[in-house]
């Protein structure tokens, strides 16, 4: 009896163990479905829509799928993650200003709908600026549209005008086509007259260039006959102031010698060429034309030295006899000075002579 006893107790005991830790894991499990809920409902809160169905899983794989929140939340956790989806593409959208894509995205969706959406607010006011900017654009598409067809309109009324305008151009111009022959053939019959004209005018050219050749020829003839006369007439000139100065060289002989006579009339005789020489030239100066007149002033000039010379020589005479005398040495230097002179101006114009004969 007292085995069947402790037998009895020990039953008991082990009974009540088991049912301990049944209860225990019962307690546990119910823990770890509260804290999955909780978790499910902090992610669908924070927007992490991906962990939330992922805690859903686990959630349906601990208590089964017979309760009927658990199918309703993973609907709302996959519906809100393809809105995320959609307004994240609606984001890059916008940035490249592609408004017809972010109203297409956003329109009538999730994103706007569900306000348990975690950017419901941000995707409604973007849906909304996509829409004013869709207004815009079609606005001014509007505008265009309206101003091309008004262009249209007004293309078309230029058209016709054009081709009323050309109508009238095309009976002008067949009406110019005509008038045009027999305007040629009063052409042809002026150009016949014209080419008849141009040939006498070309005969009368020429006649006229040979009278002008001659008129040339005869105005270089009168040149050359002018510049001849001028040449011989200097050259006359120059002769007889050389043939002067043959009298001064004979002179300055006859002073060295102190010949008082000889030498003053071999001084007179040049004297009387010199004066001759110089009015003839002076004459022939005031005759000549401007270029020309630089060859008879040169005579002139030479002859009015030589006379100064011959005036010297004479001043000489009246000291002859006191020839290392200062002024009969200062007459002497005089009258060889200017003698030098004339001489230069008579050779450079017996060179001009000479190079234009």
């Amino acid at each position: 009896m007292t085995k069947n006893i402790i037998l009895t107790i020990a039953a008991g005991f082990i009974v009540t163990v088991i049912v301990s830790i049944v209860g225990v894991r019962a307690m546990l499990e119910e823990y770890a479905v509260q804290t999955i809920r909780k978790n499910i409902e902090t992610a669908l809160a924070s927007g992490d829509y991906t962990a939330a169905l992922s805690l859903l899983g686990d959630l349906e794989n601990t208590v089964g799928t017979s309760d009927p929140d658990l199918a309703t939340k993973k609907s709302l956790a996959a519906t809100l993650l393809i809105a995320t989806a959609n307004f994240e593409k609606a984001k890059l959208a916008a940035e490249k200003g592609e408004w017809f894509d972010v109203r297409a995205l956003l329109r009538g969706g999730d994103s706007v709908q569900n306000e348990s959406f975690i950017y419901h607010k941000e995707a409604v006011i973007l849906l909304a600026f996509a829409e004013e900017r869709i207004g815009a654009l079609q606005t001014t598409n509007d505008a265009a549209i309206a101003g091309l067809e008004q262009t249209t309109v007004q293309e078309r009324k230029r058209s016709k005008s054009l081709q009323t305008e050309l109508k009238a151009t095309i009976e002008q111009k067949n009406k110019t086509v005509h008038d045009l022959g027999t305007t040629q053939q009063l052409l042809e019959q002026s150009n016949q007259k014209v080419t008849e004209s141009a040939t006498e005018i070309e005969h009368k050219k020429a006649l006229l260039l040979e009278e002008q050749k001659k008129v040339v020829a005869l105005a270089e003839q009168a040149a050359r006959e002018k510049l001849e006369k001028l040449l011989n007439e200097l050259n006359v000139y120059v002769a007889s102031l050389r043939d002067a100065d043959g009298y001064i060289t004979l002179a300055l002989d006859e002073i060295k010698q102190k010949k008082d006579v000889s030498a003053l009339l071999y001084l007179s005789q040049a004297k009387t060429l010199f004066d001759d020489v110089y009015g003839k030239a002076v004459g022939l100066r005031d005759r000549s034309e401007d270029v020309k007149k630089e060859w008879p002033e040169r005579i002139s000039t030479a002859a009015a030295d030589f006379l100064a010379t011959t005036k010297n020589l004479r001043n000489a005479v009246i000291v002859i006899d006191e020839q290392e005398g200062e002024a009969f040495i200062s007459y002497m230097k005089k009258a060889e000075e200017s003698r030098i002179h004339a001489s230069t101006l008579v050779g450079e114009t017996k060179t001009y002579i000479e190079q234009n004969k």
